[in-house]
């Protein structure tokens, strides 16, 4: 897929069993949650996403919604420069969370290309920050991320 043309995945409702099975788990949902609260996180998590090697899986300038948990695969961030020279901010690996560059404006400040074939959770953050009102462990679990 062309990394110039929009992302349109939509995460899924679905997840349970696909964060049973995956491997960075005990890194993506945070600990000291209760049985119940594990389930609606992994409810919110819906159902991986597949992002193609080049594929774009958000630019600068576009509206920010959700946090991506990398279940597979690497992705690099980066800035756009005047005159579009990209400076390359970080490289992200499996376990990592990333599109935290949109929280504050509602706006990704850069964008994220999947290095190689990857998958990736979609976090919404409307429902994170809701289930963070209630769930200590996930506002310490995202404090640690965000800072």
């Amino acid at each position: 897929m062309d990394p110039s043309q929009p992302n349109t995945h939509a995460p899924s409702a679905s997840a349970g069993k696909a964060c049973a099975n995956c491997k960075v788990r005990d890194q993506c949902i945070p600990r000291g949650l209760s049985p119940q609260q594990v389930l609606r996180f992994e409810a919110l998590a819906g159902t991986p996403r597949k992002v193609t090697r080049g594929m774009a899986l958000y630019r600068g300038g576009e509206a920010f919604d959700s946090l991506f948990a990398i279940r597979g695969g690497s992705f690099k961030t980066f800035m756009t420069a005047a005159g579009a020279r990209e400076q390359v901010t970080g490289f992200h690996l499996p376990g990592e969370t990333i599109g935290l560059d949109g929280i504050a404006h509602h706006r990704h400040t850069g964008g994220a290309v999947a290095l190689e074939d990857a998958q990736v959770c979609a976090l919404p953050f409307a429902g994170l920050s809701e289930m963070e009102q209630e769930a200590g462990a996930l506002h310490l679990h995202l404090h640690l991320h965000l800072h």
